[in-house]
């Protein structure tokens, strides 16, 4: 194992060689930037945070891991249901996020 710390000392040494010659021999000239490359970054990770409340009440919602509720199967080439659908709006530990998530969306949107 100790051989792996030389290694890894070379390969990095390398890639910043590398990346030295390709800028300086290949890229003369830098591209004309603006602001609207960070503009377009900002516009999408503003709505990060609700995809993060919705996905956590999908994953808090699962009854397999949290209510240890199981549907077996017959054959092995079957898949398993999950009962991990929508039907409706039943108060559990997941609804907490819900609401926010749902609050999220009425704010971003008004």
């Amino acid at each position: 194992m100790p051989i792996l710390f030389p290694i890894a000392a070379l390969t990095l040494w390398l890639q910043w060689l590398s990346e030295r010659i390709t800028v300086a021999y290949f890229v003369k000239m830098p591209p004309a930037m603006d602001d609207s490359l960070s503009t377009n970054a900002l516009n999408m990770l503003k709505w990060a945070p609700l995809f993060l409340l919705f996905n956590g009440f999908w994953m808090l919602g699962n009854k397999q891991i949290f209510s240890n509720i199981w549907s077996y199967i017959n054959r092995s080439s079957e898949s398993m249901p999950s009962q991990h659908i929508f039907v409706g709006i039943e108060v559990n530990w997941a609804t907490p996020v819900l609401a926010m998530a749902a609050a999220s969306v009425f704010i971003r949107t008004s």
